[in-house]
């Protein structure tokens, strides 16, 4: 709670380090759901920032941490996370691979609050990109 009132009194740098030193150990002490929560701020805090990289790499550990306590609102999260950071980086494709592929899969498993998150985000990549190059984009994955 401390790094994030840090945060949102305006020490940044420090928040963010504090961020970081808390989702470690919640790592090593497997508290997934303290996990899930605090990289959700620090994923925010790198996009931000524009650390695309770290970002897309947070939100692999969100990712396990959210399939493991089997929240999928939080695989969501970390899935947009991820895709939003590609697609920062030039990576439309791959953005949008990632966003198809998991609505996909969370069609399959009937998981509906997640599969809206995807659809939304889907929806707001088709607005900054155009419905045109947006289509192309989905035929080629």
């Amino acid at each position: 709670m401390y790094a994030n009132q840090l945060y949102l009194d305006g020490y940044l740098d420090r928040g963010k380090e504090l961020l970081e030193d808390v989702i470690i150990q919640a790592v090593s002490e497997e508290h997934w759901l303290l996990v899930v929560s605090q990289a959700t701020i620090l994923s925010g805090v790198l996009l931000q920032k524009q650390d695309w990289i770290g970002a897309a790499n947070l939100s692999v550990i969100m990712e396990e941490a959210a399939t493991k306590r089997e929240n999928w609102i939080g695989v969501a999260c970390a899935i947009m996370t991820r895709a939003s950071a590609w697609f920062a980086q030039g990576k439309e494709e791959a953005s949008i691979r990632l966003l198809l592929g998991m609505g996909r899969k969370f069609h399959e498993k009937g998981f509906v609050a997640a599969l809206h998150l995807i659809k939304a985000r889907l929806a707001e990549l088709r607005a900054l990109l155009g419905e045109e190059r947006f289509n192309t984009l989905c035929e080629q994955v």
